[in-house]
């Protein structure tokens, strides 16, 4: 009884150490040590509880604690694979003697461990396969709520991955569809299927179909009212693969109606700009929106109303108004008030005319730095400055 009553108390000892680990009045320097104090405890009990009534419950915290060592990369990867074996081998102790404790915490911890220390300096194949295993062990033993998380884990092992492995990318994006079936409609899942349908999106990067219908299918469950930024986010996926698909040369070939296209794709632009219209925390979100939406009113591979291409310059100069210098959306608003000015003529009221085409192309040149882009942007103003030459020379006959 007296031994059983100092294992109990060097237990609480060690217990106390860990807790003190991660307390806030603890001094952030001295937290490791702390932890060491902890896990030296832990093990020293562990050793001389092969019989106590709380063995299980030591085995947990060992784990657990061993495990807190690693929740950033290691600079010590020999010994963090020498206590990420050691958790193993309590993990197997405790699903054999004690196969009624859920062990789902310990293994999704111990997967990210690996994860981490695969992605490290001096990382081997094996620590990816011990990643792995551990993430799929997760799997088994986790509740199904769960399970959308933990495929989105195995995903991202895979998809981040820098070790020569079989098929990364296909295997990231099984996990991911798989993270995306199991997704329930609460707040975490949500988070996990968005995260899951980003990741995807990553993967078919330049393939602005597969994009497109990957999205059109998960786009149904972000509701506007439980989860509106990330539809926002959905909805620009879509549309900005409709716009870059109607840059291609090739769209043509493959999709005879590009103007229900574009069309098509102005209304996911607009939902997703009215969905974090006035919302405080979707500042990036809004801008990105307005600069979507006016790439696809002023696409040139369609025929764009007076209003639409008027519409598009003011959302440019909008944006343009709170940017630090783009050359890109220079550019863009630039192309946007020559083809107005081409097609509906000047309207120097709006302050849409071919000198300021050519003021917006000046800026793109100062704010470029692309070499290559130089030439093109003298082209432009060039032209901009013809096609102002020839207005004005137009303006003087009618005169006459």
């Amino acid at each position: 009884m007296e031994e059983l009553d100092l294992v109990e108390e060097a237990y609480d000892r060690a217990v106390a150490a860990w807790n003190a680990s991660f307390n806030m009045n603890t001094p952030k320097e001295r937290q490791p040590e702390a932890l060491q104090k902890a896990i030296d405890g832990l093990t020293e009990v562990y050793e001389a509880s092969i019989s106590h009534p709380r063995r299980k419950d030591i085995l947990v915290d060992l784990c657990l604690a061993l495990l807190d060592r690693y929740r950033c990369p290691s600079n010590e990867p020999n010994r963090q694979r020498r206590d990420l074996k050691k958790v193993t081998e309590y993990l197997e102790e405790l699903q054999t003697s004690f196969p009624q404790v859920p062990t789902y915490s310990i293994t999704s911890q111990l997967g990210n461990a690996y994860q981490l220390l695969s992605q490290g300096e001096g990382s081997i194949p094996e620590d990816f396969d011990a990643c792995i295993a551990s993430y799929t062990q997760a799997i088994k033993f986790c509740e199904p709520a769960r399970r959308a998380q933990i495929y989105l884990s195995l995903g991202n092992a895979y998809h981040q991955t820098k070790l020569v492995v079989s098929t990364p990318s296909e295997n990231a994006l099984k996990y991911f569809r798989l993270a995306m079936e199991e997704a329930t409609e609460e707040p975490s899942g949500i988070g996990s299927r968005y995260e899951a349908l980003k990741n995807v999106c990553a993967i078919h990067a330049g393939r602005f179909e597969d994009v497109l219908e990957e999205c059109k299918e998960q786009l149904e469950f972000f509701s506007p009212e439980r989860a509106s930024e990330e539809r926002s986010d959905v909805l620009l996926r879509m549309a900005e693969s409709i716009w870059k698909m109607s840059e291609q040369v090739s769209l043509k070939a493959t999709h005879s109606n590009v103007d229900e296209k574009v069309k098509e794709a102005i209304s996911y632009a607009r939902e997703a700009l009215g969905l974090v219209s006035g919302k405080n925390g979707a500042v990036e979100t809004r801008l990105r929106a307005q600069i979507v939406l006016a790439h696809v009113l002023a696409s040139q591979h369609r025929n764009p109303s007076k209003k639409e291409l008027g519409e598009a310059i003011a959302l440019y100069e909008g944006v343009i108004a709170v940017s630090n210098g783009d050359a890109e959306l220079f550019s863009r608003c630039a192309g946007a008030i020559g083809y107005y000015c081409e097609r509906y003529g000047e309207d120097g009221d709006a302050g849409i005319t071919f000198q300021s085409a050519i003021e917006r192309y000046s800026d793109a040149l100062a704010w470029s730095n692309e070499p290559e882009r130089v030439g093109d942007m003298n082209k432009k103003i060039a032209t901009m400055k013809t096609a102002k030459v020839e207005r004005m020379g137009k303006q003087k006959m009618w005169e006459k």
